[in-house]
This record gives C-alpha cells, structure tokens and sequence, in this order.
C-alpha cells in the first residue's frame, strides 16, 4: 500500500501531465488559428490584388472605349479618311466664359441652362491659338444645330459667330485669306445632308453653314475634326 506521501506525489505527476497535456493542445490549437488567419490575411490580399487589377484592366478598357466614341464622318461621296478627330477639352476656362456670356448677354435665370465644349487651336498659322467654342442650350439650339464661336484666345474678342452648327467641325489643312477653311455638314430643320466649306473673307467667316457652298463629289479632305466627342446639354461644361 502506497504511503500518504507517495500518494501525493503520484497526484501531482498527474496534474502536471495533465497541465502541460492541455498546454499542448492550447499551443497546438493557436498556431493552427494563426496559419488559418494568415491563409486568411493571403488570400484576401491577393483578392484585393485581383479585383485592383481587374479595375485597372476595366479602367483602361473604358478608355479605349471611350476613344471608339468619337463621332467619325462616313460619306459614299466625300473623303474623310485624312481626318485626325479631337475631343473637347475638359477644363472649365472662365475668361472664356465671360466673354460668352458679355456676348450672348446671357442670363441663366431667363435663358436656361447653357453648357459649352471647346478647342484651342492655331486657325491664321500665326503660333497663337484660337478658342472654337459650341454651344449648347435651348435659346443657342433648335433641329439644325447650335450656335458656335471663334474666340481670340489672347483679349477674348468674338472673332466670328456661326448658327445651325453640327459637330463634329473640321479644320481644314486648306486655307483662305490666310485662315484655315472650315469644314461642316448641314442636316436637321429640313435640310438635305450635305458638307460645306467656310471661307474667311478677310474679316471673318460666313455665319450660316446652309448657305456655304457645298462639297464638291470625290473631295478629298485633310485636316483635324475638332469636338469630335458626343456633345449633349447634361455632358458640357455647365455655364454657372
């Protein structure tokens, strides 16, 4: 018969076993949560890796496609395939502003919304751009088109005004008084579909596209269509 002592003893083998049994087990079982958690952590950062590059690849994806917007000229009778097209340019110009409204006497209140997109570009190859602005709203707009001006990029004078304008609007490598002649199509508000060419007379440009003389069959025309993107009252740049 074993001794109170030895019993004791005995008991307290017991107790350590099973303490450093459990100790174990404890041990066993946190490194297995900490591999799942760091399985876990991996996996998730190569999803976020995947789902960033999925939306870098959409993002440039949107880009091209948004390249492929741009309105292009078809013609059985006129050839265009000499034509560099350019979107609008995005950043508000407030001097530009300014001078439209002077111009137009424009009041939002009683005229409505009014939006504009817009070009810099040399018309009189003298190194200094012009403003090629289009305009948008419902007392610059109707079926034929909308109202367009040149504006001298350097003081803001309005160097030409043009009504029933259609984008997008070419600028041609040809020229006409030392400018750049203008090329535009004439459709809406009854008119027959056709292209025409505007010519600077020495002190600005014929106001009515519809009443330029036409394109002639088999023209080849070489130059930059300019607000080549699709121009709407909710996309322009909004007159405050």
């Amino acid at each position: 018969m074993k001794s109170i002592n030895t019993v004791w003893e005995d008991m307290d083998i017991m107790n350590k076993k099973a303490i450093l049994s459990s100790t174990l087990t404890l041990a066993l079982v946190m490194s297995v949560g900490c591999q799942k958690k760091e399985k876990i952590k991996v996996k998730d950062e190569k999803k976020i890796a995947i789902t960033e590059s999925i939306k870098q690849g959409e993002s440039k994806e949107n880009q091209v496609n948004q390249e492929d917007k741009l309105m292009k000229f078809k013609s059985s009778t006129v050839d265009f395939s000499k034509v560099e097209y350019r979107s609008s340019e995005t950043q508000r110009d407030e001097k530009l502003e300014k001078a439209i409204v002077d111009y137009l006497k424009y009041n939002k209140d009683e005229d409505g919304k009014l939006v504009y997109y817009y070009n810099n570009i040399d018309l009189n190859g003298d190194g200094k751009d012009e403003i090629f602005v289009y305009l948008i709203g419902q007392f610059v707009s109707g079926t034929g088109g909308s109202t367009a001006l040149i504006v001298d990029k350097e003081n803001y004078d309005i160097i030409s005004e043009f009504t029933l304008v259609q984008n997008p609007i070419i600028i041609s490598k040809e020229k006409t008084n030392g400018w750049n002649d203008i090329i535009m199509q004439v459709f809406g508000g009854g008119a027959e579909h056709s292209y025409v060419k505007m010519q600077f007379n020495g002190n600005g440009y014929p106001s009515n596209p519809s009443t330029s003389p036409k394109l002639k069959e088999k023209s080849v025309v070489e130059g930059v269509a300019i607000i080549s993107n699709s121009c709407s009252i909710g996309d322009g740049i909004e007159i405050k």
